[in-house]
């Protein structure tokens, strides 16, 4: 259970939890998530509270421990009374040793921080932002998230920069977004393989995708497209695979374990062919190979590849959505022409550090919210391919969790990882 804070409540509830998301709220916590018995609160100060919800507790309050990223010290523990306020009483026992105390004091500066919290958002933006593309210039993620910061620069009266930083299947520049100061001013333009898809196949990132980062818009679907060279001789899908079933064909990707590679995946898996992978550092990196015929395959995300298609430097033979793209009326989906049930389908998003103020995120939702039903910008969506997102905030961060569950049970049926 993921509860994203956007304003105080007005009065404390009597449930526990409730009661302990309403004092949350009122300390300037943002993010609340559960999961299992343990409740990880994410602060603007600190990185964690963790708060453990033990069987021993009784209706009136839940146990909390204080802590600055280490774990919680022996006995120091508060008890969450919704009838007597936040810090009811500290220690496990009458006897409050000074380690205790100290303890408390050292943390009385966390819920003081409102303030100044309060008063960096009345100032926001205070300077330029820039929005961190984990993947190279000229993927589907660097033209999204262009037209993002170009939108949102014009509306908050300050210059937007993109800022490529690319590798690692898009997870350097996704922890570098998470590593930021929560301040407003750095943005992640994410995607399913970097907030969905690679936490399944990555055993060692030193990022949470849930927990790090705060949902700001879902800011679009795009449909990815099966191309192959005027080269190949293949005209269509039942080709490819007859193809494919002589002799073992290459499929390029934008990197190991993202949307493009498991749209190659599930098709090698659906079809019973093999095939070779071959990553590439970001999509647009595989074109020149696949344009030179030097591997024959890719499924791409359409606003990249779309430009070739229309030039007659590739030829689409299939696009991975469950309904044809009104961009390429006359190209078939994968399911209808050759493997009924297949569909995969990219999707991109702004995200924010997790502590980012309530108020930046109030009016980042706003922005996005207009900027994404206005007739332009659906129009220039829809241009590239791209539908736009409909979804921010909360129900951004419900269709990601959704979007994270689905392919992680896709990633673990087939037994990929990496490291």
């Amino acid at each position: 259970m993921l509860v994203d804070l956007h304003r105080p409540l007005m009065a404390p509830p009597r449930d526990p939890l409730r009661s302990l998301i309403y004092h949350a709220a009122n300390r300037a916590v943002r993010r609340v998530v559960v999961s299992g018995e343990t409740i990880w609160v994410d602060g603007r100060t600190t990185r964690l509270d963790v708060v453990s919800a033990g069987p021993s507790v009784g209706p009136a309050g839940l146990r909390t421990s204080l802590v600055h990223g280490s774990p919680p010290m022996a006995g120091a523990e508060a008890l969450l009374d919704p009838r007597r306020g936040f810090l009811h009483r500290w220690g496990v026992s009458r006897r409050i040793h000074a380690m205790h105390r100290r303890a408390l004091l050292s943390a009385l500066p966390l819920f003081a921080a409102s303030n100044a919290s309060g008063q960096e958002s009345a100032s926001w933006p205070g300077r330029p932002l820039r929005i961190i593309v984990p993947f190279g210039a000229g993927s589907t993620t660097d033209l999204l998230g262009r037209l993002v910061a170009q939108r949102l620069g014009e509306a908050l009266g300050q210059p937007v920069v993109v800022e490529n930083r690319p590798g690692a299947g898009g997870n350097i520049g996704t922890e570098a977004a998470a590593r930021a100061p929560a301040d407003g001013h750095t943005l992640l333009m994410g995607a399913a393989s970097t907030n969905a898809i690679n936490p399944s196949l990555y055993r060692s990132l030193r990022f949470d995708p849930i927990r790090d980062f705060a949902p700001v818009a879902l800011v679009g679907l795009v449909t990815n497209v099966l191309v192959v060279p005027p080269s190949l001789p293949a005209a269509s899908v039942p080709e490819l695979i007859a193809l494919a079933r002589t002799r073992p064909l290459s499929f390029a990707s934008g990197g190991a374990g993202g949307s493009i590679h498991l749209s190659g995946e599930l098709f090698r898996t659906m079809a019973g062919l093999d095939m070779v992978h071959v990553p590439y550092n970001g999509g647009a990196a595989a074109l020149p190979d696949l344009l030179s015929g030097r591997v024959d395959l890719m499924f791409d995300g359409l606003p990249t590849s779309l430009p070739h298609i229309r030039a007659g430097r590739l030829r689409a033979l299939g696009v991975t959505s469950a309904q044809r793209s009104p961009v390429l009326p006359d190209v078939p989906t994968v399911a209808e022409a050759a493997l009924p049930g297949y569909e995969a389908e990219g999707w991109f998003g702004l995200f924010a550090p997790a502590a980012t103020p309530a108020p930046i995120l109030d009016r980042l939702h706003r922005e996005l919210a207009r900027m994404l039903a206005e007739p332009a910008v659906i129009a220039q969506l829809a241009a590239q391919g791209a539908r736009a997102g409909d979804k921010v905030g909360d129900e951004f961060g419900r269709f990601a969790l959704a979007e994270r569950d689905k392919w992680g049970a896709v990633i673990r049926a087939a037994g990929i990882t990496l490291d």
